[in-house]
């Protein structure tokens, strides 16, 4: 008989697949000499100091030059790319329905499928923000007829609209879609400049928002918004508004004649 022998081996699989066959996960040094597992705490640590991949200028990996002590070298972003313009109604309200799921219920973590799995963190507020608009952006196209460009703030509003800064080449809009809740300078401050600007008050413009104060409705109209819809709280009727109002504005309406620029 041949004599017993030690056999090493080496699993080299992610947290969730190590922890259903129980197997034990290893440690790995960091750039700053520190042995540190995967967790949730050591990977949000290595979050931070992330630079976006040059083989793909999609993913995020740690910073080989990083020092922080409780990082998790092995930590990485990695974005899903979707079309925003030039696919079917259908197509888009599916995309739009998974990227709400991703934001939304799918950070859930547990063992359940469709559950965040142990290994994963979940995602920060702004890239939930960041995937939400994307998902406004796919439902507001209809079989590519029209193109949504889209900004986080009241100012940033403004100076797209003003084509300021690194908006300068940023295309003249046929319709602003505004909701009345935004930072830095809120939806009736966007519309108020937007109304008293020569040179942009012809465009329509929709607030479409969560509120349903009768004093927003009529302080709305006041100030010259074309048009106030009240955001649904589901997403099938979400992307029936979105739809509705764009063909509206956009198919049937008759505009102004864009002034040359």
């Amino acid at each position: 008989m041949r004599p017993a022998q030690l056999i090493a081996l080496i699993l080299i699989l992610d947290q969730a697949d190590a922890a259903a066959y129980q197997l034990p996960t290893a440690s790995l040094e960091n750039a700053a000499g520190k042995y540190v597992a995967p967790a949730n705490a050591s990977m949000t640590a290595a979050v931070g100091t992330m630079k976006t991949s040059a083989a793909n200028h999609i993913t995020e990996d740690t910073s080989e030059g990083s020092k922080v002590e409780d990082a998790y070298p092995l930590t990485m972003v990695v974005y899903a790319m979707v079309p925003t313009a030039g696919i079917s109604r259908q197509k888009a309200a599916k995309i739009a329905q998974w990227l709400d799921y991703v934001a939304t219920s799918g950070q859930d973590q547990g063992a359940q499928a469709g559950q965040l799995p142990s290994g994963y963190l979940p995602l920060t507020t702004a890239m939930r923000e960041q995937t939400l608009r994307a998902a406004s952006e796919v439902l507001a196209q209809s079989e590519g007829h029209f193109h949504v460009n889209s900004v986080n703030d009241g100012v940033e509003a403004i100076s797209y609209l003003r084509r300021e800064g690194k908006y300068a080449r940023a295309p003249v809009p046929d319709l602003v879609v505004l909701d009345l809740n935004l930072p830095r300078k809120d939806g009736c401050e966007v519309l108020s400049n937007i109304k008293a600007d020569p040179s942009l008050a012809k465009i329509p413009v929709v607030i479409f928002t969560s509120s349903e104060a009768n004093s927003d409705v009529a302080r709305s109209y006041k100030m010259g918004a074309n048009c106030y819809l009240r955001k649904p709280g589901n997403l099938t009727e979400f992307v029936a508004a979105v739809q509705s109002m764009a063909e509206f504005w956009l198919g049937f309406a008759s505009l102004p004649n864009r002034e040359k620029q």
